[in-house]
């Protein structure tokens, strides 16, 4: 019986030491993760009764109870949504954003928002004739070690020039805008802006983690340097990050967020630019159509977002240049909704964002959203009697590159019929002088746009019913400040087709879901400001005078530059004393008039009265003389 014994006792200590290897890898992975707790424990996953290994050999075996061992509780967090949420900014007329390109030193370059097309472009260090003045400096390709001209072979968006061997485009757009160029493809991310780099929640860099602007700027220097890394220096990245952790950790964080959104971008390096090109305040244009060369879908095919979904929130800035609303790639930033997200169904038109309107309505009270409607009140809206069939005639596209928002000239009887019912006016078709407290008045357009097709299972409420958009007077006219008219945004023709433009968008989060063929709209002021500080921007009144409108631009100018101010406030002095000394002139000048008055009407009653001594005349006698003669100043003047 010793044989069994001794070999039962081997393969408790075989057990036993099993037990205990697992512990000592347990304590193991409890260090590395209390490395960061200044509270280590050594003996935390070590059970009491087996502290001494070498007391089990005493002890009967029939007594010894082997416990499993305690694994320690791991949470598996859900993985990160790769979303992003940057700002646009206010164009002339239509709305763009930056993206940091290249590397080596990744060149600040801005993007003007277009649905209505696909194609991506800048200007780059060849461009003849292309304008100036732009927002920053043509793209210099020859500074950027990772920029890599487009063959034939590599031939994406444009056609190959056999003589060259280079893939050229040419791209031209309604209105008279074009442009050409040269295919090439180079490192990019999404940018938060010059300036303060990203104040986000999402992304832990707040206000208080920057204590001076210094800091800030040495931020936005170390996050130019990593979006310009490539693929294969990532690990030096996270090495540099972490060995200056302790010194800057508010933008460790950050750095690794950017690095997440990093793509390849196919674009054209434009060569020659017309039109309105040349006048645009943003460098190129980035296409958001339904196509694989635009911005979103290059993102998603890279890695860059999760989803195909992105997120237009489009307000009005009085000040080109200034942030007006947010861009999200990858999805809906759900703070910036005010209502709830109401769709319409989405469908392919030519590769642009289709959609479908089924009746227009005029609300007499007017209104700036639907939510200040009550649609139990049928008596205060007045259909516009035309057919649906007749609305999407040649089809209807969100197009964020136009301005304003363009119908068939069909549409134009009904609309006057409803107009004239509502206003006693027909729709204006130009420009008219009226005040901002009367275009407040004015009633607002509803449009009634064909909601989802089918009931789909998501993870949200959509419904199946049509869904409605408020089109007020502060959208469909605007004030023409050098003419002080107000002129007619909502035009019918047929130049351009079915356009729901930009100025329909404004005021809304504008939600692209192409994953489930959605377009939703939901109320929102878009302040980007709010997201960024937790601080409400200062909001203007979409039908502020021209008077408050003069005073709210000189004080904007004068806190861009104090010296503007002070050169304002000089002219504005100059300006008193010039009418002072003109009302000073005039009065002078009156003054001395009527003393010549005075004198001739003395010399002539003199002559006529003929009386050799004057002297002798009381100042009575004059009087009676100048009633008598009845003299006339004008006729001496």
């Amino acid at each position: 019986m010793t044989g069994p014994k001794i070999y039962f006792i081997w393969i408790t200590s075989f057990t036993i030491a099993v037990s205990a290897a697992t512990i000592s890898i347990e304590e193991q992975h409890q260090r590395t993760f209390s490395d960061y707790d200044d509270n280590d424990n050594d003996e935390v996953f070590k059970d009491p009764s087996m502290s001494s290994l070498s007391s089990l050999n005493a002890m009967d075996t029939a007594s010894i109870s082997i416990l499993p061992p305690q694994l320690p509780t791991i949470t598996v967090l859900p993985p990160i949504k790769k979303q992003i949420t940057i700002p646009m900014y206010q164009g002339y007329g239509a709305h763009y954003v930056q993206l940091d390109v290249g590397s080596s030193n990744p060149q600040p370059q801005t993007f003007l928002l277009d649905t209505g097309s696909a194609s991506i472009g800048v200007p780059c260090n060849e461009c003849i004739d292309c304008g100036s003045k732009r927002s920053h400096a043509d793209f210099n390709q020859n500074l950027s070690r990772s920029y890599q001209e487009s063959t034939c072979e590599d031939c994406h968006m444009g056609k190959c020039d056999l003589d060259t061997g280079r893939c050229m485009i040419e791209t031209n757009y309604l209105g008279g805008c074009s442009w050409s160029g040269k295919e090439g493809t180079d490192w990019a991310v999404p940018s938060f802006g010059d300036g303060w780099q990203q104040r986000h929640k999402d992304h832990n860099f707040s206000p208080s983690s920057i204590t001076s602007i210094g800091e800030a700027s040495s931020a936005t220097n170390r996050l130019r340097t990593i979006i310009g890394t490539e693929e294969n220096d990532i690990s030096e990245v996270k090495s540099s990050s972490s060995s200056s952790s302790s010194k800057s950790h508010s933008t460790t964080p950050f750095d690794f967020d950017v690095i997440r959104h990093k793509f390849k971008l196919d674009f054209a390096c434009m060569t020659s630019t017309g039109g309105q090109f040349k006048t645009q305040l943003s460098n190129g244009i980035a296409g958001m159509g339904l196509s694989t060369l635009s911005l979103w879908m290059q993102m998603y095919n890279n890695r860059a977002i999760d989803t195909k979904q992105f997120s237009m929130c489009v307000s009005k800035n009085l000040f080109f240049g200034e942030i007006a609303g947010a861009l999200t790639l990858g999805g809906n930033d759900e703070r910036l909704n005010q209502s709830p997200m109401r769709y319409m169904q989405l469908h392919s038109e030519d590769g642009m964002h289709g959609v479908g309107i089924r009746k227009i309505h005029v609300h007499k009270s007017g209104g700036e959203t639907i939510a200040d409607m009550d649609f139990t009140k049928l008596d205060d809206f007045e259909h516009v009697k035309v057919d649906s069939a007749t609305l999407n005639d040649g089809g209807v596209i969100l197009d964020s590159g136009t301005t304003n928002t363009y119908l068939s000239e069909k549409l134009r009887p009904a609309l006057d019929e409803a107009w004239l019912e509502v206003t006693g006016q027909k729709f204006p078709t130009e420009p008219i002088k009226i005040s901002s407290a009367e275009i407040k008045k004015w009633p607002t357009l509803v449009f009634q746009m064909k909601g989802p097709e089918k009931s789909i299972n998501l993870d949200i409420d959509r419904t199946t019913s049509d869904m409605k958009v408020a089109f007020p007077s502060s959208r469909y006219m605007q004030l023409n400040a050098r003419t002080k008219m107000f002129e007619p945004r909502f035009i019918l023709g047929e130049d351009y087709g079915n356009i729901i433009g930009e100025n329909f968008m404004r005021g809304h989060n504008v939600f692209f879901d192409v994953d489930n063929w959605l377009v939703g709209f939901a109320d929102s002021d878009c302040d980007y400001k709010y997201l960024e500080t937790g601080t409400p921007s200062e909001k203007v009144d979409p039908y502020i005078s021209r008077k408050d409108l003069n005073t709210l631009v000189r004080s904007h100018m004068c806190e861009k530059n104090k010296w503007i101010c002070i050169v304002l406030s000089f002219i504005d002095s100059l300006y008193l004393i010039f009418l002072l000394a003109a009302a000073a002139i005039v009065l002078q000048s009156y003054i001395e008039t009527r003393r010549k008055i005075r004198i001739l009407s003395v010399e002539s009653l003199r002559n006529e009265d003929g009386e050799k001594d004057q002297s002798k005349r009381s100042t009575k006698d004059w009087a009676k003389l100048l009633q008598k003669n009845s003299f006339e100043p004008c006729e001496i003047c």
